[in-house]
């Protein structure tokens, strides 16, 4: 991933102060990335007093993974093999990046609660929307300013066995949207 950097800034809104240590409005804003692509862009809003009564929580978020762990389907169940992983294991090393894809996610969300009886049962509800575009790992990028002893070699990933063996259906290969 490289080395992370970024900004992150947290405001807080006290209205007249009498409500301190409670604010009125909360919004976070993060911006960071690492120095081989992958990346965080998130703006969060929390308040208690934009809906009077209702808690409003809600989040945009733009994510970018350039390795992204991906072991396959079920779970526990699925095969994990550390020596293909292992690139001082001559003989079954595959790739760094086998058990790795490439995603980049746009999410939106938003979340509601409000009492129901006093502070002790509240009620919860919320949406969220997601587009996932998922791909093959860019070894090539990720290789840029290596020596040649620490590149990744040239392999089939674990993801794109998967879209070769048909078990990821072809209108899937790269992502879609999820409403949730």
């Amino acid at each position: 991933m490289g080395f992370q950097y970024g900004l992150v800034l947290n405001f807080f809104n006290y209205g007249d102060g009498k409500t301190y240590p409670k604010y009125h409005h909360n919004i976070y804003l993060e911006w960071s990335r690492y120095t081989k692509g992958s990346g965080k862009n998130i703006l969060q809003y929390d308040s208690e007093y934009l809906i009077p009564g209702i808690r409003v929580t809600a989040e945009l978020a733009y994510l970018t993974d350039l390795a992204l762990d991906f072991y396959g389907f079920n779970g526990y169940e699925s095969l994990f093999n550390k020596a293909w992983i292992d690139d001082e294991d001559i003989v079954s090393y595959k790739s760094r990046m086998f058990y790795a894809m490439d995603r980049k996610m746009l999410r939106g969300k938003a979340d509601f609660q409000g009492p129901l009886i006093g502070n002790k049962l509240r009620w919860l509800a919320g949406l969220e929307m997601s587009h996932i575009k998922i791909d093959d790992v860019d070894t090539s990028k990720l290789n840029k300013g290596k020596d040649a002893e620490d590149r990744l070699p040239d392999a089939d990933l674990l993801f794109e066995n998967y879209k070769a063996w048909d078990l990821i259906p072809e209108d899937q290969w790269n992502g879609g949207t999820t409403p949730c």
